[in-house]
């Protein structure tokens, strides 16, 4: 049977907090790319020239980039850079939504996280109101969702 979506439980406002292998980076407000392509391979069959068959490869996942404001918070990016260079290993990440009322609602795990890159905004003295953003960008592997409202778990 299908489930049916109350308005109510429809979240306007989600909250997220993100961790890698016990190590928690707090405060990002904002997350991009979290996505999930299939690969497919076209194939012009022979003595057919109308249709060309789909066959699915594999699963790709693009890029997850992650931002929040710059704070002294920010020396923990440094380090999980360096730790995963310096064990030549990815981790495994997390990200938890909440609702409004901080009730856990998706846990989403990363698998083979990698960090590929981090990056300061622009430091302006001249910019009054400006807020210095920091954003880190995250390579993986493959992700799995769990509803935490049943507890079912979806592979992707």
């Amino acid at each position: 049977m299908a489930k049916v979506i109350e308005p109510g439980q429809i979240s306007t406002s989600w909250k997220f907090d993100v961790t890698f292998d016990k190590i928690s980076l707090t405060g990002f407000t904002r997350c991009e790319g979290l996505a999930c392509v299939v690969e497919v391979e076209d194939y012009a069959e022979g003595g057919n020239n109308h249709v060309n068959r789909l066959f699915p490869k594999r699963l790709k996942y693009p890029p997850l980039t992650l931002y929040r404001p710059y704070t002294p918070l920010s020396v923990e990016i440094m380090s999980f850079l360096k730790d995963a260079v310096d064990n030549n290993s990815g981790f495994t990440g997390q990200i938890r939504l909440s609702d409004a009322s901080d009730k856990a609602l998706i846990d989403i795990k990363l698998n083979g996280v990698m960090p590929v890159s981090w990056a300061v905004s622009v430091l302006d003295i001249n910019e009054e109101l400006q807020v210095t953003t920091e954003k880190l960008e995250i390579a993986y592997e493959s992700l799995e969702m769990v509803d935490l409202t049943e507890g079912a778990l979806h592979g992707a």
